[in-house]
């Protein structure tokens, strides 16, 4: 038996599964219009964040700067507890996307990471779980004021 003749019903079979599967130029234009503007958000995403950062890096060597000011919101244990699972959490978003490669980080990998989503593809665990940490580092110490302490107040105190 030859394994590389096929039968006429076989090779029908194989190209309709071809056809099915194909797509047209519109719709190949429409995808990667689609794919560039996720990127756009991302890459606006984390220049801002990188700018934050280097705004933040910017005040503590200004000589107005005193980390007194800047850590007087951290005055309660839960806040600063908060604070290192922000710092905690923006570490492992950053390992996480440097172990994938920033380049090949695009805006399907950075939602299956943050979903979690186990495919074919990869999708890095550290940079979720580095999101959903510095997400929850941000609410529990910075915006712990405004968001978390009056859920807190009123759970306590009914009113």
């Amino acid at each position: 038996m030859d394994i590389f003749s096929f039968s006429e019903k076989e090779n029908a079979h194989f190209y309709e599964n071809i056809m099915a599967h194909a797509i047209t130029e519109e719709q190949l234009d429409a995808r990667i219009r689609e794919k560039e503007a996720h990127d756009t958000v991302l890459v606006v995403l984390v220049i801002g964040i990188t700018a934050f950062f280097l705004l933040l890096v910017f005040l503590v060597f200004s000589k107005r700067f005193s980390f007194k000011k800047l850590f007087n919101p951290l005055n309660a244990p839960i806040k600063r507890v908060g604070f290192l699972c922000l710092v905690i959490g923006v570490l492992l978003m950053f390992f996480g996307g440097l172990n994938r490669g920033f380049e090949d980080f695009d805006y399907n990998t950075f939602i299956r990471s943050i979903s979690f989503e186990r495919s074919r593809y990869d999708s890095e665990v550290t940079f979720g779980i580095g999101f959903y940490s510095a997400i929850i580092g941000l609410f529990l110490s910075f915006l712990y004021d405004w968001t978390v302490g009056p859920i807190v107040n009123w759970v306590k105190k009914g009113s």
